[in-house]
Formats: structure tokens, C-alpha cells, sequence
């Protein structure tokens, strides 16, 4: 009669390892689906930052008067690209909690290597020459730095840099994170005619 007993206590026993081992399988299961759906989730925004950027990109390059510099949206942008696309119909609702902000600098190429004033307008900075660094950083050439040209001796170029950011964009985060998803930049060069005002 002992003997059964202990055999019916050592099966209790093995009850409760197993419904330990159970739970804790189930634990670690459940863990995995959080990390696998975190992972998910990043790899889409990262899509989505690689769909939206080059086309704010463009969308700005050909209509960079629609923007100024430091301007700041969303997707769909208000009152953006109509003569292009209606943004309403293409982005939808799905990128709303994503926000882009457009960087718009005037440079001056061939013609130039001290800042410039083309046709009585604002100061502009050369691409090239000794000063060219420094200055464009400056963005305010001084006024005894500045020459006066016509717009037809210079070649004036138009720097437009567009940053889109993901959704909750922290920036204060860690960039070192794996974790955190980092906003993507992009520019291109157009550029400006001739005939085109300077800005004053």
C-alpha cells in the first residue's frame, strides 16, 4: 500500500513539471510572436520610408516653388503637387502619421567663387572656391564678400533636401537602437533658368 502511494505522489509530481514546462513553452512562444511582430512592423515602415521619400523628393524638385525652405507636412500634403497628382487619392490615409520636412538652398555653380548677388537679389553663396565651405554653412556672406552679376553670367542652382520621418520619430532616440527606426534624407540639385527672379 506505501508503495502505491509513493507512485501516485511521484506522479503528481510529474503533473506539475509538466504543466510548468507547458506554461513556460508558452511563455516563451507568446515572447517570439511580440519580437516577430515588432519586426514586422519595422520592416514595413522601412518600406514605406523608401516609397515615400524619392517621390516628396521629386514631387519638389518639379514644383519647388510650391515650397519653402523649412517647410514641414504630412502625406497627403494640403494644398501640395495638384498640378502633378492628387495626393488624397495616392497616399490615402495610410501615411498620415508619416512627416516630411523640405530644405531648399541657393548656390552658386560656374561663374562665381565668392558669394554673389544676381540682379540686385539676396546674397548667394558659391559651390565652389575657397570660400565656398564656409559660407554656404553660414548661409550670410558678408556684404563686403558680395559681387554684384547679371543672371546670365552665373549659374545658379537651387539645393532641395527632403528628410521624411516615421511615425512617433523620436530625436532624441538612440540611432545605435535596432530597435528604433531613423528617419531617411535625400537632395538633388536643380537648376535655376536664367530668366527666373532671385529671390530678394
Amino acid at each position: 500500500m506505501r508503495s502505491s502511494g509513493a507512485e501516485a505522489g511521484l506522479t503528481l509530481l510529474e503533473v506539475v513539471i509538466a504543466i510548468l514546462l507547458f506554461a513556460l513553452m508558452c511563455a516563451l512562444l507568446l515572447s517570439g510572436q511580440g519580437q516577430a511582430a515588432e519586426a514586422i512592423l519595422k520592416a514595413e515602415t522601412e518600406r514605406d520610408l523608401a516609397y515615400l521619400l524619392p517621390l516628396r523628393l521629386h514631387l519638389v524638385a518639379l514644383q519647388p516653388g510650391d515650397y519653402t525652405d523649412g517647410e514641414e507636412g504630412s502625406f497627403p500634403a494640403v494644398g501640395k503637387s495638384t498640378r502633378l497628382l492628387d495626393e488624397a487619392q495616392v497616399f490615402g490615409d495610410r501615411y498620415l502619421d508619416y512627416r516630411w520636412r523640405v530644405e531648399i538652398v541657393e548656390a552658386v555653380g560656374a561663374g562665381a567663387t565668392s558669394p554673389v548677388r544676381v540682379a540686385g537679389g539676396e546674397a548667394i553663396a558659391p559651390l565652389f572656391g575657397e570660400e565656398a565651405a564656409t559660407t554656404r554653412r553660414a548661409r550670410e556672406p558678408t556684404a563686403a564678400d558680395v559681387t554684384d552679376v547679371k543672371p546670365e553670367d552665373v549659374d545658379r542652382i537651387r539645393f532641395l533636401r527632403v528628410t521624411v520621418y516615421p511615425p512617433g520619430y523620436d530625436e532624441g532616440a538612440d540611432p545605435d537602437d535596432p530597435g528604433v527606426v531613423k528617419s531617411r534624407t535625400a537632395w538633388t540639385g536643380v537648376a535655376i533658368p536664367a530668366d527666373e527672379e532671385a529671390p530678394k
